[in-house]
């Protein structure tokens, strides 16, 4: 079994984030910002839609903000030397 669920950029070209879960892991990919008029930028601040502490993996395709830890995520995430750099 596999589930692709979209919980951002659904109405707009930002905010990306996809949750895959199968039998066996949870991965969140992305967890971008949204951005653009307030109402948009506004979103940054819900909770995210899911356990943030189930999640087996977080998979970053671009590196420029992340989980707020007011957002549940308080774990430090693996990158890359060059998305460190991005920083």
């Amino acid at each position: 079994m596999l589930k692709l669920t979209f919980l951002g950029a659904t109405d707009t070209v930002t905010g990306s984030k996809y949750l895959v879960e199968t039998e066996h892991s949870t991965i969140l990919v992305d967890c971008g910002m949204f951005q653009g008029v307030k109402n948009l930028r506004e979103r940054n601040w819900r909770p995210l839609p899911l356990a943030v502490h189930k999640l087996d993996a977080i998979v970053v395709t671009v590196f420029i903000n992340l989980i707020k830890p007011t957002q549940g995520l308080n774990e430090p995430i693996p990158t890359a030397q060059g998305a460190r750099k991005a920083r």
